[in-house]
């Protein structure tokens, strides 16, 4: 189904098939380095509006490939750049977080984890926030 949306019009329809398939060769682990640097000049290429998702996915594929630095300061254009009330922007402030985390950022990691407590108490990620925030400030 997603390789046919993926080549039918409208053009938007394709666009936003086509990341889904990238979404699930991430789950699969089958990521490049070669992929991420196409995937993210398509990213460029995107409307904005339509940028936020395939900008997720995107650094979803930097985590994959362990590109810690990458990954967070992709996940954080989704709040900062794209649409800082876009429904991924709570998860993508917390994976930028785990992302720093990963790379020994422990104090910018926990502004992060306080800035989704603080902005995005409503969403799910701030529950994953708290523990997060509780574990660094735990380890101090």
């Amino acid at each position: 189904m997603l390789n046919e949306l993926a080549r039918t019009p409208p053009e938007r329809i394709r666009q936003l098939a086509s990341w889904q398939r990238r979404r699930l060769q991430i789950r699969s682990g089958d990521v490049t380095d070669f992929n991420l640097q196409r995937w993210d000049a398509a990213v460029a290429s995107l409307e904005p509006a339509l940028r936020p998702g395939p900008t997720f996915v995107l650094s979803r594929g930097y985590v994959v490939r362990q590109d810690f630095e990458f990954a967070a300061a992709t996940f954080l254009k989704v709040p900062l750049i794209h649409d800082s009330e876009h429904p991924i922007s709570a998860e993508s402030l917390l994976l930028a977080g785990q992302a720093l985390t990963r790379i020994g950022l422990r104090k910018d990691a926990g502004k992060l984890y306080a800035e989704v407590l603080d902005r995005y108490a409503y969403a799910a990620a701030s529950t994953q926030a708290r523990k997060a925030l509780d574990q660094l400030t735990s380890k101090n």
